[in-house]
Parts: structure tokens; C-alpha cells; sequence
């Protein structure tokens, strides 16, 4: 296959391959999109793909591919979705990745990647969908995500991150799902989320905030979808809330709240798909 340098197109998905990435792939000059997903491929990254100096699309994801992500994808200066989630990959996410000016999609979820989100990743002015995961990263979710404005999707999820969900992420306005769930993200829910009102999901369960939930998340007129459960929220639910005219599922077991759900809710949310924590709705 190596010496089909003419090819542009390579895609290997869903199919039942093994044994490793031939290094003669590297020879593919012309290489645009390289989709392998789904296969049960194993080894490193052979560095001859660093190579492939018109690459805009690395999917790897969903094999056994294991060692360090590689420092040379630096080289990939075209590349605008690199996916490597669902393999074994292990070490820190290198700051190198920071200098992929056109990446657009990053998916790095669900490997044995060690240490902080590195800052160089906040250079990712382009960067539309960010998947991060995995109980080795640690430290707090950073600020600088504010400034990523091309962001849609963010799910960071599975992880020891700690500290307080930025204010800053209220600049996103072009987000569309947030999925911060099943880390360690303590203090309250920032207002400043309510700015979101492109949002469509809001996924904040299993962490440890606390505080009551902001009146301005009844400003997400585009949510469908929203669970806090399993966190240390107190007080009562806010009737801006019932302001949510597309909500359809809400999570809000295993916290302290008090009160009841506003009634503008009713009719609305899918009981069979939602857990109102034993609170009734509202009389009015």
C-alpha cells in the first residue's frame, strides 16, 4: 500500500484489522484523510507518519495503540481533526500539540494520559470539539478555555480535575453541549453559564459543587438536556427555570435541594427519562 503515492483518501474503519500501522504509510505524500477506527491495531505510531505533510484528518480511535502520543504530530501543519480516544496511549498530552494551528477536532479521551491539560493547548484558537479524559489527568480545569470562542463541544469527563468550572467558559457563546461530569470540580456553579444560549446540553453530575443553582441557567433558552445530580447543591430550584421551554430531561437527585420544581417544567420534562430527586412540582 505504500506505494500508492497518488492517494488521497484511506479509510480502514470498522473492520476487524490487527497487528500495527505499517511504517511504509509514511510514503503516502499525498495522504488527506486517514480514518483506521474501530480495528483492533496495536504498537506505537510508526513516526514515518510525521511524514504526511497533507494530512488534515488522524482517526485512530478505538484500537489497542499504546506508547506516548507522539511529539513529531507537530510536523501535521495541515492537520484539522486528530483522533486518538479509546486506545492505551499513556504519559502527558504534549504541549506540542499547542502549534496545530488549523485543528479543529481533538479527541484524547479514554486512554492512560498523566498530568495537567497543558497551556499551549489554549494556542487552539480553531478549535471547534475538545474530548478529554482519564483518572490520571490532574490539576483544574483552566480559564484559558474562555478563550477557544470556536468551541461547540466540550466534554472533560473521567478525570481527577479539581477546583472551580472558569467563568471564564461563559464566553463561549457558540457552545453547544458542555460535559464536565465525573471529575472533582468543587464551588459553586458560575452565573455566568446562563450566557450560553446556544447550549444544548449540560452535563455537570458525580463531582462536588455545592452552592445553589444561579437563576441565570434559566436564560439557556436552546437546553435540552441538563444533570446535576450527584454533587452538594443546596437550597431550592430557581423558578427561572421553568423558563427552559426545550428541557425535556433534568437530573437533580443526590444533592440537598429543597422546595419544588418550577411548574413551568410540567408537561415538558420525560419523567421516564429524568430524575426530579423526589421533589413535586410546584403548585403554581
Amino acid at each position: 500500500m505504500g506505494s500508492l503515492t497518488k492517494l488521497r483518501f484511506l479509510i480502514l474503519l470498522y473492520n476487524q484489522l490487527t497487528g500495527e500501522i505499517p511504517p511504509e504509510l509514511g510514503n503516502l505524500t499525498h495522504l488527506v484523510h486517514f480514518y483506521v477506527e474501530r480495528n483492533e491495531i496495536s504498537g506505537e505510531i510508526p513516526p514515518e507518519l510525521g511524514k504526511l505533510s497533507n494530512l488534515q484528518t488522524l482517526s485512530l480511535s478505538d484500537n489497542q495503540l499504546s506508547g506516548r502520543v507522539p511529539h513529531w504530530l507537530v510536523n501535521l501543519t495541515h492537520l484539522r481533526a486528530l483522533a486518538l480516544d479509546g486506545n492505551q496511549f499513556s504519559g502527558t498530552i504534549p504541549p506540542e500539540l499547542g502549534s496545530l494551528a488549523n485543528l479543529g477536532r481533538l479527541y484524547l479521551s479514554g486512554n492512560r494520559l498523566t498530568g495537567e491539560i497543558p497551556v499551549e493547548l489554549s494556542n487552539l484558537l480553531n478549535l471547534e470539539v475538545l474530548h478529554l479524559g482519564g483518572d490520571g489527568l490532574h490539576g483544574e480545569l483552566p480559564a484559558w478555555l474562555g478563550n477557544l470562542t470556536k468551541l461547540r463541544i466540550v466534554t472533560i469527563r473521567d478525570t481527577q480535575l479539581g477546583g472551580n468550572i472558569p467563568s471564564e467558559l461563559g464566553n463561549l457563546a457558540n457552545l453547544e453541549q458542555l460535559f464536565l461530569h465525573d471529575n472533582r470540580l468543587t464551588g459553586e456553579i458560575p452565573p455566568q453559564l446562563g450566557n450560553l444560549v446556544s447550549l444544548r446540553a449540560l452535563w455537570l453530575q458525580s463531582n462536588q459543587l455545592s452552592g445553589e443553582i444561579p437563576p441565570q441557567l434559566g436564560n439557556l433558552v436552546s437546553l435540552t438536556s441538563m444533570n446535576l445530580s450527584e454533587n452538594l447543591l443546596s437550597g431550592t430550584i430557581p423558578q427561572e427555570l421553568g423558563n427552559l421551554a426545550r428541557l425535556w430531561q433534568l437530573y437533580l437527585q443526590g444533592n440537598h435541594l429543597s422546595g419544588c420544581v418550577p411548574s413551568g417544567l410540567r408537561g415538558r420534562v420525560d419523567l421516564y427519562n429524568s430524575n426530579l430527586g423526589g421533589l413535586s412540582y410546584c403548585e403554581n
